[in-house]
């Protein structure tokens, strides 16, 4: 299921927020959540995860452009690669060789300056995992984990598929 924009606009000003699972994460649907003023909150992580240093890489307002690192360190020259929709930053080579966040960045090192690609949406990733380590998270997964529970307990304590029925009535 895939959020659909609808025309007429909501607000949802009284700070609600949307539980989905994990399939519902991303950029797209996030921005869509809170155009509305809702909070989109996915329970659960799919794919690969970031380190978490990537949650403090900072770009530009449209996700193009690394601005600076997580040792706050600013790129001397940056380009966009849409082919991978990813950052292209060139960085002195000085900054990256005393950086205590070196071996977990990994960037590349040329000869005479640093290379680092990094997405967006990695940094996107970094932040929710950031996010799903805190007691607000917790709280929310709780919830979402009350509500799929009596569908469960409905299947499989009194069997609610198999109850008999007459006719071709669906159950």
């Amino acid at each position: 299921m895939m959020m659909v924009q609808d025309n007429r606009k909501k607000d949802f000003s009284d700070g609600s927020f949307l539980v989905a699972d994990g399939a519902y994460s991303g950029e797209k649907n996030s921005r869509l959540a809170s155009e509305h003023n809702l909070k989109l909150v996915t329970t659960n992580f799919t794919g690969r995860k970031p380190d978490e240093i990537y949650a403090d890489f900072v770009f530009t307002e449209d996700g193009k452009y690394l601005i600076k690192c997580k040792n706050d360190c600013n790129p001397e020259e940056c380009n966009y690669d849409p082919g991978n929709d990813r950052s292209v930053a060139y960085f002195q080579r000085s900054n990256c060789e005393e950086c205590p966040y070196r071996e977990r960045c990994q960037p590349r090192f040329l000869k005479t300056r640093v290379r680092k690609e990094v997405s967006w949406k990695s940094v996107g990733r970094a932040k929710q995992l950031q996010y799903m380590q805190t007691e607000e998270f917790s709280e929310y997964a709780k919830f979402r984990n009350g509500v799929e529970a009596i569908p469960s307990l409905l299947r499989r304590r009194y069997h609610v598929d198999k109850i008999p029925v007459h006719g071709k009535k669906r159950t």
